[in-house]
């Protein structure tokens, strides 16, 4: 999306870092491939053609997207690893499983690794919680 909407950014140096608790949910993401209903499940079909390719019947991220992630094993509730500055934190629907007290422990942890001007992103599901 960054991409679609600021071309401009074609030249800088953009890194997306995905993290998880899950061995298995890290690697599956690694491996780049979904099946058609993972996809189907809010994906414009303009964007499935822009950044998936065909692979039989799943569906691979296509190689200069793929060359821009990179996959970290983070459990947000143990101590971080050292991280980079990050422009933008997205913690999506993840606060829904966590008390306050943890939430706020998260929260806390994800401005210490932000730039001061950064942005906070939130699911929906989150949006009433903090």
């Amino acid at each position: 999306m960054l991409l679609e909407q600021m071309p401009e950014l074609a030249v800088w140096d953009v890194e997306i870092i995905g993290s998880d608790f899950s061995p298995a949910a890290l690697e599956r993401a690694r491996s780049g491939c979904y099946t058609h209903m993972e996809v189907n499940r809010g994906l414009p079909a303009r964007e499935l053609a822009s950044h998936f390719r065909r692979k039989g019947l799943a569906w691979e991220v296509v190689p200069q997207l793929r060359r821009r992630v990179s996959f970290r094993l983070i459990n947000l509730m143990d101590a971080w690893p050292e991280l980079p500055r990050f422009d933008i934190v997205l913690l999506r629907n993840v606060l829904i499983y966590f008390d306050a007290v943890s939430r706020r422990t998260v929260l806390q942890r994800a401005r210490q690794v932000m730039r001061d001007d950064g942005f906070l992103f939130f699911g929906a599901a989150n949006y009433h919680m903090v």
